[in-house]
């Protein structure tokens, strides 16, 4: 095999967005995926003639610019109801809340659901300065801590905005709405978490983008611009095995097959690590590799069900046409759902099924109730992805699509771990860009274009040239 100037491990969206962003540096790249699909998390299934988004179901966290210098253009895999998402009382039926994507009317739904106009036109501007700030923490080749990240969103947005970023949720953020509305801006046991932990979901305004035609062209587009810029692409092989010598990693190894080089980065859960280094796994600590196998052992954060049904499901809202993601109020639990195939793109003419995507925390919730909330009337097949399935398809141990949670401080500079922010490791030359890095979750690219960035910059590229060839505002926290 040719010796490459870097590996990257993992071929789910941050692998690609890592292995693209070198190569279209000028890095000599091989990206390598145990499985027969890249995608990862955002893969597709294909069950009962349907293909539907398997696990991730909304892209909203891809920043523009950064779809821009990789050369995707986002709104040709995707579509935006108006408004983007609802919230419904599963009780009732009733509408709670419409997350409008214009912030005029944003506003005005606040002013309907009982906040004063001052207080409606408060909250919604501060998250309008942070969706415009926002790149000032997410982009960073060495992400700040609390504090840091707070006097840099002062600057940019005002004091309130750096100060509801560094106060716990509840003595901050939460204070400009009213507690029944917290659910809009937040996740359950959030609340005790500094505000940042909060707005590290939604730095897209809280607008997400449905993708009815399944993941599968947005990453063929992505795999295509990979290959045609030089990116040597392997499925299929198995797991690989990154090889380390003298605490300096050499290269990885998939079976028989060796790939040489003096940089890797690690696109996987960060609890899978342990295994990916095999006898070498040491080099990480004691205290790391305990961390990683308490991460390792919790349970999966949310119930994921993929509901296929021959009856056209009957979701709570929708308009012109096309549903909004629904978000589902209930007494003990909450979920949210995606119905890919009620957009006409996500319509195949050959199957009669339709697929809903289900995910929350449905508690001891009567599975009838969870799915006449849903809308659905019959149920032809039901897909649990639960935490046996992460573990054995997806190499995710943990059980959790995030890979790591945002809580429990693991935020900014302490995401993965303590010392790991700058998107290196205790081995030399090894670097992680994954959902269990800064900034966190969800599809957004980010974790793996700044562990690319990171590692080109070790190899002496000027952070000066990154900037001027890829046209994003700033890489904070450089050196």
């Amino acid at each position: 095999m040719p010796r490459y100037d870097a590996v990257v491990v993992g071929g789910g969206h941050n692998g690609l967005v890592a292995a693209l962003t070198l190569a279209l540096h000028g890095a000599r790249v091989a990206l390598v995926e145990a499985r027969d699909q890249l995608g990862g998390l955002s893969s597709d299934g294909l069950s009962l003639g349907v293909r539907y988004p398997r696990v991730a179901y909304a892209l909203g966290l891809f920043p523009e610019g950064l779809a821009r210098f990789l050369g995707v253009n986002l709104g040709a895999y995707t579509v935006l109801a108006e408004p983007s998402w609802v919230v419904v009382d599963a009780s009732s039926g009733e509408t709670i809340f419409r997350w409008w994507t214009s912030f005029d009317a944003l506003m005005q739904e606040f002013v309907e659901r009982g906040l004063p106009q001052s207080e409606a036109r408060a909250f919604v501007s501060l998250l309008d300065s942070w969706r415009r700030c926002s790149g000032e923490v997410i982009f960073s080749v060495r992400p700040p801590s609390l504090e840091e990240a707070s006097e840099v969103l002062s600057r940019c947005g005002g004091e309130q905005l750096g100060s509801v970023f560094r106060k716990r949720f509840e003595k901050g953020l939460g204070q400009l709405l009213p507690r029944d509305l917290w659910g809009l801006v937040t996740y359950p046991g959030y609340e005790s978490e500094p505000g940042a932990a909060s707005l590290l979901h939604i730095w897209n305004g809280g607008v997400w983008r449905q993708i009815p035609g399944g993941w599968a062209p947005l990453l063929l587009d992505l795999e295509e611009k990979a290959r045609r810029s030089g990116v040597d692409i392997f499925k299929g092989l198995g797991p690989a095995g990154i090889m380390v010598k003298g605490e300096r990693v050499k290269g990885v190894r998939i079976g028989k097959r060796v790939f040489e080089a003096d940089r890797v980065i690690y696109s996987g859960s960060i609890v899978a690590l342990p295994e990916a280094l095999g006898d070498s796994k040491d080099v990480l600590g004691s205290e790391v590799l305990r961390e990683i196998d308490r991460i390792s052992r919790t349970s999966l954060v949310a119930d994921r069900l993929n509901i296929f049904t021959s009856c056209k499901p009957e979701p709570f809202y929708r308009a012109g046409g096309r549903p909004s993601l629904v978000e589902v109020w209930g007494r003990g639990y909450w979920f949210e759902a995606a119905y890919p195939t009620l957009h006409p793109e996500g319509r195949d003419s050959l199957s009669r099924r339709h697929v809903v995507a289900l995910t929350g925390l449905f508690g001891g919730a009567d599975p009838y109730e969870i799915l006449n909330a849903a809308g659905v009337s019959c149920v032809d097949r039901v897909e649990s992805i639960d935490k046996h399935v992460l573990a054995m398809e997806f190499l995710n141990s943990s059980g959790n699509p995030n890979h790591v949670p945002l809580n429990d401080g693991r935020i900014l500079d302490r995401r993965p771990f303590e010392g790991w922010s700058d998107y290196t490791t205790p081995v030399e030359g090894l670097y992680h860009g994954s959902a269990s890095s800064h900034p966190g979750g969800q599809v957004s690219g980010v974790p793996g274009h700044n562990a690319a960035v990171r590692l080109l910059v070790d190899a002496g590229v000027s952070l000066g040239a990154l900037l001027q060839k890829s046209s994003l505002k700033s890489y904070m926290h450089s050196k």
